[in-house]
């Protein structure tokens, strides 16, 4: 099993997943920049399948009836990266996501013992898509909203039986979080304060909308396509923290 990292002092820790720790040589390169940007002050953990199944063992055993009785694995490797947040903090990334600035030039860590939240957001909120998961950042252990998107697992199965991974584990789910945390912090009282959670404004995470953007951008920077430059697309998007190909990879899973 990969070494879990360390729950204590501040969380840089980098969280990837893949089936084993074979990684295809495309995400071993975008991966290994995660490490190269960040330096050796950030833990780097490529969790596995088997890794998955034994942290929710180990550290979520109350979920594990509700992990083990998913679909489909691309359900549970979307479930499983909230575990990774709550039990750590740190970054979670997908490996088609790739940073072009180091993570501490972007988000701060504060000296609170209350930790705080952040995801990205990719066109306006009335998109269902508009939060994909491939992104999260927490500044420690224990943030509740990461919860919050598994609670909500077994209301939306009902919702839509037959419901893909998007709605039920992905970045639908994660919105409707959003969107309930978001009302809820509104409707609290003036004096009052909880662990905060950040919609990073559009652009910092997913600089293109893989929806709206022009032809050009989808050519050059969708990584299934023939035309793909992952240089020529950075450098469409200089004041992007990240940027994601879009590879797809979980229809497979």
């Amino acid at each position: 099993m990969a070494r879990a990292p360390s729950p204590y002092g501040p969380a840089r820790i980098i969280h990837q997943s893949w089936k084993d720790q074979n990684l295809p040589d495309r995400f071993k390169a975008w991966s290994n920049n995660w490490r190269v940007m960040n330096g050796e002050e950030w833990e780097y953990v490529l969790w596995t399948d088997e890794d998955n199944l034994e942290l929710v063992k180990t550290r979520f055993p109350e979920w594990l009836d509700t992990y083990q009785s998913l679909p489909k694995n691309i359900f549970r490797v979307d479930m499983v990266r909230n575990f990774y947040m709550y039990a750590f903090g740190g970054v979670y990334a997908d490996l088609d996501l790739e940073p072009l600035k180091p993570i501490e030039n972007c988000l701060s860590f504060p000296n609170s013992s209350t930790p705080f939240a952040a995801i990205g957001q990719m066109g306006p909120l009335s998109f269902p898509h508009s939060t994909p998961n491939a992104f999260f950042f927490a500044s420690g252990p224990g943030h509740p909203f990461f919860i919050r998107p598994l609670q909500l697992l077994g209301q939306l199965q009902k919702d839509v039986p037959d419901a893909g991974p998007e709605a039920v584990t992905g970045p639908l789910a994660l919105r409707q979080a959003w969107l309930q945390w978001s009302a809820e912090d509104d409707a609290l009282p003036a004096n009052a304060s909880r662990p905060h959670v950040e919609l990073l404004d559009q652009g910092r995470i997913y600089p293109f909308d893989w929806k709206a953007a022009d032809m050009a951008t989808k050519c050059t920077c969708h990584a299934t396509a023939s035309t793909f430059s992952a240089g020529r697309c950075k450098a469409l998007f200089p004041n992007a923290w990240t940027i994601t190909y879009w590879t797809q990879s979980w229809k497979g899973a």
